[in-house]
């Protein structure tokens, strides 16, 4: 469908040029008249072409010099031998004009003799010089979306390996809370179990999508909470508001949940208390995401380093480049995050 479109773009500028004399210089319009002219203008159509889609590209832009000025030597004969080929058919085309003009009052002036040479090169080296124009305006263009495409390429490449770091980053953290469960063969393992599999299938499947409505992703959010409850004290104080006006609101998934499981990693003490309080907020235009907790001090044990956050600011850039912003501070003993995301 494109190629056709183009197709026809291209017929519609060449009859344009052709009907030039006839709009400024009153050339009579008749299908006679406009047949000779369009064969008359068929070689330089045919040069235009040759020009633009074998000479510039294989030719010049690959500096074989020497063969793109053989090349345009080439057309210069092509170019003039068609005006002998055609010259039968200019005194017809004159003989056409001079009866069309005949019942004029002021005919103009007919010559028989056709373009001048140095009309005839300057109609060529004109039809070269916009040849090469249109030729390397195609080269630029598709040069372009190579290299966007190439980078689209690129991001999602990236945005698919981290994506394959975080995932069982979060597992690690949620199989944990199930083993303690398990140790402690406590009731409430069942349900841990459930909130398991929903996590995973968000994992397995959601995730895999470039963009998830946002409430599935705070879904995702509440269950990872509800499976870190089970473990924590009940003096813990773990406040959630959920605030959404825009239900067709989408987010790249697993960008929020890196700043919950942080929360969680820091911000429970050794007697399984934990102070975190979390908002969300959407709107027509933003995701306002706001969390902070009472920051305490990390297990010795615990020497795996977490990459989750490292990572989710890389796949902020590469997927909101200026479409964010980030905030976050340690101050005394809390630690906050803010993130803002425009639609």
């Amino acid at each position: 469908m494109k190629n056709l479109l183009k197709i026809f773009e291209h017929i519609c500028v060449w009859f344009v040029l052709l009907m030039i004399p006839h709009i400024f210089w009153t050339v009579p319009t008749t299908l006679r008249i406009i047949l000779y002219e369009a064969l008359f203008f068929s070689s330089a159509i045919i040069v235009f072409y040759l020009h633009a889609n074998l000479c510039v590209p294989y030719l010049l832009v690959k500096k074989k010099y020497m063969y793109y000025l053989m090349a345009i030597f080439g057309l210069i004969i092509f170019f003039q031998f068609s005006t002998y080929i055609f010259s039968p058919l200019h005194d017809k085309y004159i003989n056409l004009l001079q009866e069309l003009y005949s019942g004029s009052i002021n005919p103009p002036k007919i010559s028989r003799r056709g373009p001048s040479p140095i009309l005839r090169y300057m109609t060529f080296f004109v039809t070269i010089a916009a040849s090469g124009m249109y030729s390397y305006s195609i080269q630029n263009a598709k040069r372009e979306r190579d290299l966007r495409e190439l980078e689209k390429q690129q991001i999602a490449s990236n945005v698919q390996l981290l994506k394959s770091q975080l995932s069982p980053h979060f597992l690690f953290n949620a199989l944990n809370s199930i083993y303690s469960l398990s140790l402690k063969k406590s009731d409430k393992l069942p349900k841990a179990i459930l909130t398991m599999s929903d996590l995973l299938r968000y994992v397995t499947y959601e995730s895999n999508e470039n963009h998830v409505n946002i409430q599935k992703e705070i879904n995702y959010i509440d269950n990872y909470i509800n499976l870190q409850k089970i473990r924590l004290s009940t003096e813990s104080q773990i406040l959630i508001t959920v605030k959404n006006e825009n239900e067709d609101a989408e987010i790249a998934p697993m960008i929020l949940i890196p700043f919950v499981e942080n929360a969680f990693k820091h911000g429970v003490n050794s007697n399984g208390v934990a102070t975190i309080t979390l908002n969300i907020t959407i709107s027509k235009t933003c995701i306002d995401f706001y969390i902070e907790n009472i920051k305490y001090p990390r297990n010795q044990k615990d020497t795996v380093h977490g990459i989750g956050i490292q990572n989710v600011k890389t796949r902020l850039e590469l997927l909101y480049d200026s479409r964010y912003t980030l905030d976050i501070n340690e101050i005394d003993n809390k630690y906050t995050v803010s993130l803002k995301i425009q639609l």
